[in-house]
């Protein structure tokens, strides 16, 4: 596990357990200041955050980018990514390691290693995601 997702997770258990908002100012400032794509979306897949990373990487600008649909935004057509989100909200679980393509506003692809958790409201009820990802494109063309 990568130590931005390690300090990830702990940052979520120890919000579980002291019963805080998921949106603590300590969890913004990681996603802000990581050098890796952030992404917070709503249950309904609109982006909530994005963060500096995210918009070089893509092109994109915090404008036009927050309050759209991710899938519709970043997620190549083909894939199985918006489905894999849906399940995880539905069931209350998400795969905590994923790895898929996101789009950049130029018509280009990078592909990302996610590391995902579900937010969670006061209530416990699914209220969306936060994933931390590398842009791992150079390594797999290495590979290739």
């Amino acid at each position: 596990m990568s130590k931005v997702g390690s300090r990830l997770r702990q940052w979520w258990r120890g919000s579980r357990v002291a019963a805080r908002p998921p949106a603590t100012d300590d969890f913004r400032v990681i996603l802000e200041t990581v050098q890796a794509v952030g992404v917070t979306l709503a249950v309904d897949g609109r982006i909530t955050f994005a963060n500096d990373f995210l918009l070089r990487l893509t092109g994109w600008r915090r404008d036009e980018v927050l309050g759209r649909n991710w899938f519709g935004l970043f997620v190549p057509e083909d894939s199985d990514v918006q489905r894999l989100f849906r399940a995880s909200v539905a069931s209350g679980r998400i795969f905590p390691h994923h790895e898929n393509e996101i789009r950049t506003r130029d018509g280009g692809t990078r592909t990302i290693a996610w590391d995902n958790v579900l937010l969670r409201d006061a209530d416990g009820a699914v209220a969306g995601t936060a994933s931390i990802g590398r842009d791992v494109t150079d390594e797999r063309a290495a590979v290739a």
